[in-house]
């Protein structure tokens, strides 16, 4: 198992039990938990390097072209874990702006009911 942490973004990159399968990469999360955000594939049959690694994400999108430069993975896979930080922020952002807008609307509605009833 192999560790790195780049700005404080930490990725372990857990070894393959054969050569078949896959380097599973997780991110350490503020909580403490670990989440899968991609995997390596090692592809030993290419002619051209003894050994080429396929970096992909969780959603299946391949991060960076096939390389057989390990550092070159492990920065595609800083850089993925970064975005994948973002992309949670900002989902959480987007679900907060969400519900302010429906507490927004309740409050509103109220706001309508009670004029409708006071007035005469």
């Amino acid at each position: 198992m192999n560790t790195e942490s780049k700005n404080n973004i930490e990725l372990e990159f857990s070894p393959a039990a054969t050569f078949s399968d896959p380097i599973l990469i997780k991110m350490t999360l503020p909580d403490g938990s670990k989440q899968v955000i991609g995997h390596v594939l090692q592809d030993w049959e290419n002619e051209d390097a003894p050994v080429l690694y396929v970096s992909i994400g969780e959603n299946g999108e391949e991060i960076c072209p096939p390389t057989d430069d390990w550092t070159a993975v492990e920065q595609a896979f800083a850089r993925y874990a970064r975005q994948y930080v973002e992309r949670q922020h900002e989902a959480r952002q987007d679900k907060a702006a969400s519900r302010v807008n429906e507490i927004s609307g309740v409050r509103e509605q109220k706001g309508r009911n009670k004029t409708i009833g006071i007035s005469k």
